[in-house]
């Protein structure tokens, strides 16, 4: 048997029967010319446990970790646990499609000076896809999602996934680093990883605090982030995503301090945010009228 290339990652918490589905994608690889490593983050649920538990394979390894130590932290686990010379890293709640592993194989054959491979993505379950940059620039970097396939060498030369950044935004402040070091990104030329937007986990959660981790992520990198255009436009980018999880959950005063803080520190010329200011003032008079009817 040629030896693999690559190690599958998957980190887990509580995603439940989404793992198993996870599973199974990778044993639906068209090729079986991979190792995989399974970490369990401390905390898990029942479910998610009871299906780590069962999962067996002549190439998995396991490991469950007693505490819960965050996504960096399971993320950086699975890392160290690769002994190939490349590491796809996968959520346990998203799925790859079964010729992922066979095209990331034969272009690793063919150029193994290339540091991420990365590609397009579905929108689980809406089916939705979305067309990531052909070519990586300071303008589109943070567009590329977190999972990829990286080299396992820059990530033990960059040294891991940032331990700041437990709960959210270890991904883009990895990516960023990589572009600081110089490193080589490739498009696969196709779908390599489905993705789920789950709105019921960590993910929501992650939202309401979007703006403070992508400030922490500026202060990190103030050479990437020497582009005011390109600061502004982050900053407005994690506002608006906290702003809308607030709104969501029902917080429209913390909505609201948002916008306010937004339009005063990042460019009150900002079309976006006074878009989303007025959207705002709209939501909360509406539901004040709402309530009022009631009575």
């Amino acid at each position: 048997m040629i030896a693999p290339l690559i190690t599958i990652g998957i980190t887990c918490y509580r995603e439940g029967d989404w793992l198993l589905e996870c599973w199974e994608s990778v044993l639906a690889q068209t090729v079986d010319r991979w190792e995989a490593v399974l970490v369990m983050d401390g905390g898990a649920d029942e479910r998610t446990i009871e299906i780590f538990n069962a999962l067996q394979h002549p190439r998995l390894r396991k490991h469950r970790m007693e505490v819960n130590g965050g996504l960096s932290t399971s993320k950086n686990k699975a890392f160290e646990l690769t002994r190939t010379k490349y590491h796809f890293y996968l959520d346990g709640d998203d799925k790859i499609p079964p010729t992922v592993i066979q095209k990331a194989n034969a272009l690793i054959e063919s150029d193994d000076s290339i540091d991420l491979i990365y590609g397009d993505i579905i929108n689980i379950p809406c089916g939705s896809i979305r067309k990531l940059p052909q070519h990586v620039t300071e303008d589109n970097l943070l567009s590329l999602l977190g999972a990829g396939i990286y080299k396992k060498s820059l990530w033990e030369q960059l040294g891991g996934f940032n331990k700041e950044f437990t709960r959210g935004g270890a991904d883009s402040d990895f990516r960023i680093s990589m572009y600081e070091a110089g490193s080589r990104m490739q498009h696969i030329g196709s779908i390599y990883y489905l993705y789920r937007n789950n709105e019921k986990g960590m993910y929501s959660k992650r939202k309401l605090t979007h703006y403070e981790t992508l400030i922490k992520i500026i202060q990190c990198h103030p050479v990437y982030f020497a582009n005011n255009q390109l600061r502004k436009q982050v900053l407005i980018y994690g506002y608006c995503s906290s702003i809308s999880g607030f709104l969501r959950i029902g917080n429209n005063r913390r909505a609201l301090y948002l916008t306010l803080r937004a339009l005063f520190t990042v460019d009150t010329l900002s079309l976006s945010l006074w878009k989303i200011f007025l959207y705002v003032i709209l939501y909360m008079l509406h539901f004040k009228r709402t309530v009022k009817s009631l009575h």
